[in-house]
């Protein structure tokens, strides 16, 4: 016990001895990360997606390989649309480039056609490449995701069909997700939301992610 209380009297000193001269790298070094993540941003990981996500047919391919190339056939993630969507729109809100602004606008467009049950409420966790829902199971974490992207475009543009959406969205968390008798949120529905699904381990699970 004594080695160890006196190894740690060590480092205390040692760093004490240093704040000095690490109070002026660290934010020397901390302005070169930001420079750096912010370069790889915008002119690798945004022009990626710019350049070869986009679906002839509409929205975004399903799969996009590491060359770039995109799998028609692929089906589409909900979850995938809502963080395209919110990606750009904070991007566009961010640094004002109107190429960031075409494909939020374009995640928006086809998450308000495609992905919302304007029947039933919630998101289609999965479309398939024809825009008709492959897997109508309505899951938390994808409404939740839905909710994040649509108040993003809002805020980055003023666009009130966002706003609308996602406070339909909420509602619908709210209303026919909620446990009100523990206060949480079940994991995932049926399409109509009559039935908690799910195998992990049971149906109805409230998941910490969700």
């Amino acid at each position: 016990m004594r080695r160890f209380l006196i190894l740690a009297i060590f480092i205390v000193m040692a760093l004490a001895s240093s704040c000095g001269e690490a109070a002026v790298e660290v934010p020397e070094k901390a302005d070169m990360m930001r420079q750096e993540i912010v370069a790889d941003l915008t002119d690798n990981i945004l022009p990626f997606w710019i350049h070869y996500s986009f679906d002839p047919s509409g929205g975004f391919y399903g799969i996009v390989g590491r060359d770039g190339s995109g799998r028609p056939d692929a089906q589409k993630g909900g979850v995938m649309n809502s963080r395209i969507l919110w990606t750009f729109a904070k991007a566009y809100e961010m640094y004002g480039d109107i190429h960031y602004l075409m494909v939020a606008d374009r995640a928006q467009k086809e998450f308000l056609e495609k992905f919302i049950d304007h029947e039933d409420g919630g998101v289609y966790w999965q479309i398939g490449p024809d825009g008709v829902p492959s897997d109508s199971t309505k899951r938390t974490f994808a409404i939740a995701y839905g909710i994040y992207g649509l108040v993003a475009h809002h805020r980055a543009t003023g666009n009130l069909k966002s706003l609308d959406a996602a406070i339909a969205l909420y509602r619908t968390l709210e209303d026919k997700v909620r446990d009100k008798d523990i206060d949480g949120y079940i994991e995932a529905f049926n399409s109509d939301f009559t039935e908690p699904i799910g195998d992990r381990p049971a149906p109805g699970l409230e998941a910490l992610k969700t």
